[in-house]
C-alpha cells in the first residue's frame, strides 16, 4: 500500500473505456499514465505497446521515450 501511495502517476482505477481504447487514443499524457499503471502491475509488453503508440503520436516527448527504455530494459532482463 506505501509503494503505491508513492507513484509518480494518479492511483485511482482507470475506466474501462481508457484500458481497451488506448489504441486510438491521441493524448500522450493519458498513455503515458496508462503505460505507468501497466508496468507497476507487471504488464511490462502491454505497457511498451501503449508507449510506442505514444512514441508515434509525439517523437520529441521525452518523458514516453525515457519509459520506453525503462519498459523494454525489464523486458529484456525477464527474458
Amino acid at each position: 500500500r506505501v509503494e503505491i501511495e508513492r507513484l509518480p502517476y494518479d492511483k485511482r482505477p482507470y475506466d474501462i473505456w481508457t484500458q481497451e481504447l488506448w489504441h486510438q487514443c491521441f493524448d500522450t499524457f493519458g498513455l503515458l499514465r496508462l503505460a505507468s499503471a501497466e508496468e507497476f502491475e507487471g504488464h511490462c509488453e502491454r505497457a511498451a505497446r501503449i508507449l510506442e503508440r505514444g512514441s508515434k503520436i509525439d517523437r520529441e516527448n521525452i518523458e514516453i521515450r525515457e519509459a520506453l527504455e525503462r519498459v523494454n530494459s525489464k523486458i529484456a532482463a525477464d527474458r
